[in-house]
């Protein structure tokens, strides 16, 4: 069997309990390839699920099996902010930086969601029954001294946070909008979408000439997150303009 072949496997067993029991069953912090996985066995689910994340539309999501609202209060998620000691001496840290802290610590990446940098500070969604043993164990990345607290949320102005950018094609495709929001040839994009690398809606995208829909979101591996808003006009030679929303800081 597959490790494919046992994450749906898993899935669809976690919504049978939910459905035999009445009760709600959240699973740990699935990845782009599993949310995807989850989609792809819809139709042998025995229960409906929600996907959370802790705020806002974040990569990686809790899913809940049972209760068939868009409720997100129960959700077995907490928030920790990472912050320097001394922000004079604090040098300037990555996501790979906070993602080795916390995974030296004896973590499984299964229980962390994303990691959000706002300038000298992190937040980390983790799930909830790890908060305290986080809080107490990270007191360094890399090599600057860091205190480590819970939360009730990351700021509101990060919920999410995007910067609006229109870029121009010839027609709206996923391989021409990839390559002209991440400033690619549209070879590169379409070569990151026959890899497996770009996700629609949390869904695996393999075609390079699927026409994303407004208000899709796509994720590319390695690069963001982005929006389709729409179409605005059109520019020179008859192109398209379409607007776009960019995930995290411009």
């Amino acid at each position: 069997m597959t490790d494919n072949e046992v994450i749906k496997k898993r899935l669809i067993e976690l919504s049978r309990r939910a459905y035999d029991t009445g009760a709600d069953i959240y699973t740990d912090f699935l990845s782009m390839a599993e949310q995807s996985t989850l989609a792809s066995v819809k139709q042998e689910l025995y229960s409906p699920y929600l996907l959370y994340g802790g705020a806002g539309e974040r990569e990686r999501r809790v899913a809940r099996f049972g209760t068939d609202t868009d409720d997100t209060a129960k959700f077995p998620i907490a928030c920790l902010m990472i912050s320097p000691r001394s922000a004079k001496f604090a040098q300037k840290l990555s996501h790979r930086d906070y993602l080795g802290a916390l995974m030296s610590i004896g973590l499984d990446r299964s229980k962390l969601g994303d990691i959000v940098i706002d300038g000298s500070d992190a937040y980390v969604f983790c799930r909830d029954e790890m908060k305290e043993f986080i809080a107490r164990s990270v007191d360094s990345v890399a090599r600057t001294s860091v205190k480590c607290e819970i939360v009730d949320s990351i700021p509101e102005h990060m919920t999410d946070e995007t910067h609006e950018i229109t870029v121009q094609v010839a027609s709206i495709r996923l391989d021409a909008l990839v390559a002209k929001v991440y400033r690619l040839s549209r070879e590169e994009s379409s070569s990151l979408i026959k890899q497996g690398r770009v996700y629609v809606n949390a869904v695996l995208c393999e075609s390079p000439s699927r026409e994303p829909k407004d208000e899709d979101i796509v994720s590319v591996r390695g690069f963001g997150r982005f929006k389709l808003l729409g179409k605005a006009g059109t520019g020179k030679k008859g192109k398209a303009n379409v607007l776009i929303a960019r995930f995290g800081r411009g």
